[in-house]
């Protein structure tokens, strides 16, 4: 889930009442030495999300004390954060949905070398990049450098000998997610034949389709938002013109009128609630009538890591951190490898076909 959507998920989850939040100053988590703490925005626009993060938590923490920190997707928070965990020798920190918050955290945290596992944050922070020989957070979700190249692995394999053209809406996020998938496909052979910024919020997008059009441009890659795409689609399917959509994570969010054209193509994760190892935490939830949200099962699974991290460390006699950079984890959304720099091994992105209600793995 790009931020954007994250920013846009947590002011529509503003209005929706959610359970008291834990507060570690206030029980005696702090007594009982935890080794595990989940820091979260519990406080200000982005509680919902946080409190997602806490009852995917609670519930892969089934009943063992975990220690709970608000950082108020802040800068300040996320540095009394630290400061709380360090106070209580915590050995595995998990959760974090704000950049600022895991900047102003990580250098006291790496002092004392306790890992962090990012739920929600795919970018490397400015201390991170400026620090390279620092030990970064480890992360669930791939960052924009990752997804380009993964687009344009499966473009390259669907489109090598097609006429591709891409197109931006002119933010900064689709404009650098255009750029670096442009930039991913020159590298790999296909040069696009046609690239354009085109008006975003029209209803009617024939214009571009006649630029499309007249360029020959029959496959298109788009930065963009999921109603622009919509837009699109159904202005080429207006004017009879044949054309291949294809875009990245932007399309997983909310339905349009008029929505996106069957057919559509979304180069993506496959989201959290679809894994097929998630089916019973899904009933679980559903049961306790919590909402199977993604920042939920990532925050479970990021649990589980940190879990079964420790329960290795102790048995082999080793740090945490050589364990969650060494070693392979199974969660409920799959199996997860760290390497050094702390990305995911593993390629999580899959070409997946939109069937006029949801989207499924595409096979030719």
């Amino acid at each position: 889930m790009n931020f954007n959507a994250i920013t846009a998920l947590a002011l529509l989850s503003s209005l929706i009442t959610v359970k008291p939040l834990i507060a570690a100053e206030n029980t005696n988590q702090s007594v009982s030495k935890p080794p595990i703490a989940l820091v979260a925005p519990l406080s200000g626009a982005f509680q919902p999300l946080g409190q997602q993060l806490l009852s995917g938590a609670e519930l892969a923490m089934n009943d063992q004390p975990f220690l709970v920190l608000d950082d108020a997707c802040s800068a300040d928070g996320g540095k009394t954060a630290a400061q709380k965990i360090i106070e209580n020798n915590i050995k595995i920190v998990s959760g974090f949905l704000c950049s600022e918050a895991l900047e102003a955290a990580l250098p006291l945290l790496n002092q004392h070398k306790i890992p962090v596992i990012a739920v929600g944050v795919p970018e490397l922070t400015l201390y991170e990049v400026r620090s390279p020989n620092e030990q970064p957070a480890l992360r669930l979700t791939l960052g924009s450098e990752r997804e380009a190249k993964a687009i344009a692995n499966v473009l390259v394999k669907q489109w090598h000998n097609k006429p591709v053209a891409i197109i931006d809406d002119g933010t900064i996020e689709g404009r650098e997610a255009a750029a670096k998938v442009n930039t991913e496909l020159r590298e790999r052979g296909l040069i696009p034949i046609f690239t354009d910024t085109y008006r975003p919020g029209l209803a009617n997008q024939s214009a571009l389709i006649t630029r499309l059009k007249k360029a020959g441009a029959t496959h298109i890659f788009i930065g963009g938002q999921r109603d622009d795409i919509a837009a699109i689609g159904n202005s080429a399917k207006a004017l009879k013109y044949d054309l291949e959509i294809a875009a990245g994570s932007q399309l997983d969010a909310a339905k349009t009128n008029p929505d996106i054209l069957q057919g559509t193509f979304m180069i993506a994760p496959v989201e959290p609630s679809k894994q097929k190892n998630a089916a019973t935490l899904i009933a679980q939830l559903e049961d306790m009538q919590i909402l199977p949200e993604e920042m939920t099962i990532l925050s479970y699974a990021s649990i589980e890591i940190a879990q079964q991290a420790l329960s290795k460390a102790e048995a082999e006699k080793l740090s945490a951190q050589e364990i969650l950079t060494e070693q392979t984890f199974n969660t409920v959304i799959g199996t997860f490898q760290f390497d050094q720099r702390g990305q995911r091994r593993d390629n999580p992105y899959k070409l997946q076909v939109y069937d006029g209600n949801d989207f499924t793995l595409y096979t030719p």
